[in-house]
């Protein structure tokens, strides 16, 4: 069974001198978890920066790693929707890594990594999210998180 690639291209840096990409047409991804059929489907325009590794850390794991790239687009996209839970937004990005040939032990670093700091991605999608429906509550939870990416 061939795996698709999604067709991206760069679309700038974030803030953290990360490059962002864009995606250029719709990736679909169907794949069996072993209780059903999950469908998958990331927009065109969807932007990510695919694995957010700080720099020292690009030693052990490439953010643009081939065997992490679908993993990464599908968790940004969830992470970016909120149509699950966090847990199983984190959990499918493993699954997608190891169908994609990544090794355990990097599957597993990533894996850690993402449980341990990827809260503050899921707050701040949820606080911009506050933001654009009110931003007068948005305010007091930018001061309340200490978040100052907001406005």
């Amino acid at each position: 069974m061939t795996l698709p690639f999604p067709k991206v291209e760069p679309n700038g840096y974030t803030s953290w001198g990360r490059t962002e990409f864009v995606l250029v047409e719709n990736f679909d991804l169907s794949i069996d978890l072993g209780w059903g059929q999950y469908d998958f489907l990331v927009a065109k325009g969807t932007t990510t920066d695919f694995g957010s590794v700080p720099w020292p850390l690009r030693l052990f794991v490439n953010p643009l790693d081939p065997q992490l790239l679908v993993g990464w687009l599908i968790h940004d996209d969830l992470y970016r929707r909120h149509v699950t839970t966090r847990f199983f937004a984190d959990a499918l990005a493993r699954f997608v890594h190891q169908l994609y040939g990544a090794g355990w032990p990097k599957r597993l670093a990533v894996y850690y990594a993402v449980r341990c700091f990827g809260w503050l991605a899921w707050r701040n999608v949820k606080i911009e999210a506050v933001a654009e429906q009110s931003p007068d509550i948005a305010a007091k939870v930018k001061r309340w998180a200490g978040n100052d990416r907001l406005m």
